[in-house]
């Protein structure tokens, strides 16, 4: 049974030409052909009947022969892509995809298409010569050609339309390069605005051309705009290594453990030649013990995805490279359009497209309490500044200091008197109420000699003074009973050993009015060494609370009265605390500004002597 056969179907699947969209719009098809194809004699349809011959192809799913299309156009609107093989390339890389997905965009615009001729295989670039030849491509693109290459600059020579990015050689190509002089001037302006002024670099350590001088020019030259020190020993810029492209790990170890021995020299931030250093460089040193960012901040250049997926995630530089594969593209498209004789125009000035900062966790503000580093001194400004606050803190606080100093030695000295008060009392107890007297005179016996007042021999056994206190040694004082001192005199016990007569010794003066007859030869009576035979006794004192007994003198041993001074006596001082210190009879202490009238208030008083 023969096979059926739909017509309509068979019709359907038959290729549409232009014939068949001239029928269904009603014109001729030389008119579809202009329209189609974008010739020039396109002018002789109307807009109208443009749209309607548009509308139909794409009904009737009209395709144009790319055979007979490309004649008519002299042009294949076709682009070919040439990956130069080496180690250091691969379209699995970011760097050389995201050029490419540019590339296929700018292509997808103007309706060109990409003839994939070698994509870092086995390919030679004589294969970009056969592709001309058999003119296929109208242009060709070129990715990662090393500036020193001969093969660019031969083929250059035989086909105009060439172009790459980041080609530094001298072959009169079009080429879009990032502007690596800026990416580090960036890199180094981010790290100083987070305070650092420490700043290493890091290179490629390997000789990928021009582009890695120029990062490192960059360096310098933002070091030298911020006017911060560069400090040769954390620059390290080598590029005597093998040109691999990307370096094994360990070569980046031995840079990583120079700078950690630096030590206090280490550079507080890194600016690496590429993100692959940066991130060696940090493996390196958390595996040692060095805290990124809080030790050292760390920034790479290009933005690789491995950036986002290190841990801390690295601050970098981005390379636009997706635009600058675009850019590129559609200035070859341009080349490629021009008519013939014009010939491709290489730009002297190749286009140069700006990096971005990348700012993520390897970046921080500087931490000042973790720099034990001396970076910085002091400006001669900022030392006379501080030393101006601290004499006026000085000034102010000196006063105060020294009138609570005053105040202290006041207290201690009044509470001295008081304790010789309780000690006067406790002595006239056993004394049938005599006061004691100033000096004694024992002319014969063991104990023979003159005796002051705070000696062992009178008041001192009351007062815990343990030494005779002979006057031919000029009085005797023990450091246990330092009371009868006044606690502004300096070396005062010095001073009362000497053989000098003790003037301006700033002690206290006891008073000598009482016992009229201390310089008579006395026998002992009770438990004192003392005759009490014209002595007042001190329950006979008409007013003791006014009844002064001891004061602040420049004399140690005795005062007569308030204004007159006795070759062997004082009078008070007023002026070492503003006030003399007196003990009243009756045991209290008050400061008494000036002379106090009271010469006559005892030997007035109503008394019965002692016999």
């Amino acid at each position: 049974m023969p096979k059926m056969v739909n017509k309509a179907t068979h019709k359907r699947t038959r290729r549409v030409t232009l014939k068949d969209v001239a029928d269904h719009v009603g014109c001729s098809a030389a008119v579809v052909s202009t329209v189609i194809n974008r010739s020039r004699g396109r002018s002789m349809a109307s807009e109208q009947l443009t749209q309607r011959i548009t509308k139909a192809a794409e009904e009737l799913g009209y395709r144009p022969d790319f055979a007979s299309q490309s004649m008519a156009r002299r042009s294949t609107q076709t682009l070919g892509l040439y990956v130069d093989q080496w180690s250091g390339s691969s379209v699995s890389y970011r760097y050389e995809s995201a050029i490419i997905l540019g590339i296929e965009q700018a292509c997808q615009k103007h309706q060109y298409d990409l003839l994939m001729i070698s994509l870092g295989g086995v390919a030679t670039p004589q294969a970009c010569h056969h592709k001309f030849a058999e003119r296929r491509i109208d242009g060709l693109m070129v990715l990662h050609v090393r500036h020193e290459a001969p093969w660019v600059a031969q083929m250059v020579q035989s086909h105009q339309h060439i172009a790459s990015v980041n080609y530094y050689g001298d072959a009169p190509l079009l080429t879009v390069n990032f502007d690596d002089q800026a990416a580090t001037d960036m890199a180094v302006q981010h790290l100083h605005d987070l305070g650092h002024h420490r700043i290493g670099y890091v290179g490629m350590l390997a000789t990928l051309g021009p582009g890695e001088k120029l990062r490192y020019d960059g360096y310098h030259q933002a070091m030298q705009r911020l006017n911060l020190p560069v400090d040769q020993r954390c620059v390290i810029y080598d590029c005597t290594a093998s040109p691999t492209g990307i370096l094994e790990e360990h070569d980046y170890d031995s840079v990583a453990n120079y700078l950690i021995n630096l030590g206090d020299a280490r550079p507080t931030a890194l600016v690496c030649g590429n993100d692959w250093a940066a991130i060696c460089l940090t493996r390196y040193f958390k595996r040692n013990g060095l805290d990124v960012p809080g030790d050292i901040s760390v920034i790479g250049l290009d933005d690789i995805e491995l950036c986002q997926q290190i841990d801390p995630p690295m601050s970098t530089i981005r390379q636009p490279l997706e635009a600058m594969g675009y850019k590129a593209t559609e200035l070859l498209i341009q080349s490629t359009t021009q008519s013939p004789g014009k010939g491709n125009k290489t730009l002297k000035n190749p286009p140069l497209m700006a990096p971005t900062l990348v700012q993520r966790e390897s970046t921080t503000m500087l931490n000042k309490t973790n720099d034990n580093r001396k970076t910085n001194g002091f400006t001669l400004i900022e030392l006379l500044v501080v030393i101006s606050i601290i004499a006026m803190l000085i000034a102010v606080l000196l006063p105060a200091l020294s009138k609570a100093k005053k105040a202290a030695m006041t207290l201690k000295c009044k509470t001295g008197e008081r304790q010789i008060g309780v000690g006067l009392q406790m002595y006239a107890d056993d004394n049938r109420q005599a006061p004691c007297p100033p000096k004694i005179i024992i002319p014969s016996g063991p104990n023979r000699g003159h005796y002051v007042w705070y000696s062992n021999m009178l008041l001192g056994q009351y007062i815990g003074n343990r030494t005779a206190g002979s006057t031919s040694g000029v009085g005797g004082l023990s450091t246990t009973s330092m009371i009868i001192v006044c606690p502004s005199q300096i070396d005062l016990v010095q001073e009362m050993s000497s053989a000098s007569t003790a003037k301006g010794n700033t002690a206290l003066g006891y008073r000598n009015i009482y016992s009229p007859n201390y310089n008579n030869i006395h026998t002992p009576r009770s438990r004192s060494y003392v005759s009490l035979g014209g002595a007042i006794p001190m329950t006979q004192f008409a007013w003791p609370s006014r009844t002064a007994m001891m004061v602040d003198t420049d004399f140690f041993r005795e005062w007569h009265t308030w204004t007159a001074t006795a070759s062997d006596g004082s009078s008070p001082n007023f002026e070492r605390h503003g006030v003399s210190n007196t003990l009243f009879a009756d045991g209290h202490v008050a400061g008494i500004k000036d002379q106090y009238a009271d010469t006559d208030l005892a030997t007035t008083a109503a008394r019965t002597p002692v016999p």
